[in-house]
């Protein structure tokens, strides 16, 4: 018979050493922990209408469960009460705020002399404002005057010009008499020049048009003995043209003719 020993525990637990608890019976922070998430869950279990019958009592599975986390609850804080969290208590109702058609009238003075005494209280108190919030005011307040200032000479100088424009003041002066006859002289020698290139190009358009209908029109004229020779070479064109059966006749004399021998 072999002799074994048996250890069911926690991975990392150590003798003398409590997981939830301290040697005063204080909760660790694991402990706490612990007892929070069991509480949560007691409160689960009996805000579930899965766990309750008709009558709102607590049904058998509810029942079993309820007993389970009250014993593990005892077990993390050493026999302690579980209690479920109340989230329906007085301490986390909003007061009822009446309207105004609800209140009397001294209810009414009172809070017109609340809100003027906090209305007074802020004016003669300072604002305190860190360095960073002075730099970046001043620097806000620079900002604005420099564009307004900006904005009303730009604004001033368009008004201007539009009305100078409106009774004729920004008009230019009228050119003197001798400026006006340099200015037309100035004009007649440009359209001399535009007249003279435009004829040169119509000159070299119509010379170009000329040798090509000479070109067209030219014929080309045979002497008497150039005529003889171009008969001699390629014969008269007015002869009648061979038939075919000539055709193939000259064509087989041509090539049989001299290969028998009588």
């Amino acid at each position: 018979m072999e002799n074994e020993l048996y250890h069911h525990g926690v991975l990392g637990q150590k003798w003398g050493v409590r997981r939830y608890q301290n040697r005063d019976g204080s909760l660790t922070m694991a402990g706490k922990k612990r007892a929070l998430r069991i509480q949560n869950d007691y409160t689960e279990l009996t805000n579930n209408k899965k766990y309750r019958d008709r009558n709102g009592n607590m049904t058998y599975a509810g029942r079993k469960k309820a007993l389970a986390l009250q014993n593990e609850y005892t077990n993390v804080t050493g026999k302690k009460h579980l209690i479920a969290f109340n989230n329906k208590t007085g301490a986390n109702k909003q007061p009822h705020q009446k309207s105004i058609s609800e209140m009397s009238n001294q209810e009414l003075q009172a809070k017109v002399d609340r809100l003027r005494l906090e209305k007074q209280l802020k004016d003669l108190t300072p604002e305190y404002k860190t360095a960073g919030q002075k730099f970046v005011g001043f620097v806000k307040d620079t900002s604005m005057s420099i564009i307004k200032d900006k904005g009303t000479r730009i604004l001033g100088d368009y008004v201007d010009k539009q009305v100078r424009d409106a009774i004729g003041l920004n008009k230019k002066d009228p050119l003197t008499k001798s400026q006006k006859l340099a200015q037309d002289a100035k004009d007649a020698a440009n359209k001399k020049v535009i007249a003279q290139v435009e004829d040169y190009f119509k000159e070299r358009d119509k010379g170009k048009n000329t040798a090509t209908e000479a070109k067209k029109d030219s014929g080309y004229t045979m002497t008497e003995a150039q005529k003889k020779e171009h008969d001699a070479l390629f014969g008269n064109h007015e002869t009648k043209t061979e038939s075919d059966a000539e055709k193939r006749k000259r064509e087989h004399d041509r090539l049989f003719s001299g290969r028998y021998v009588d």
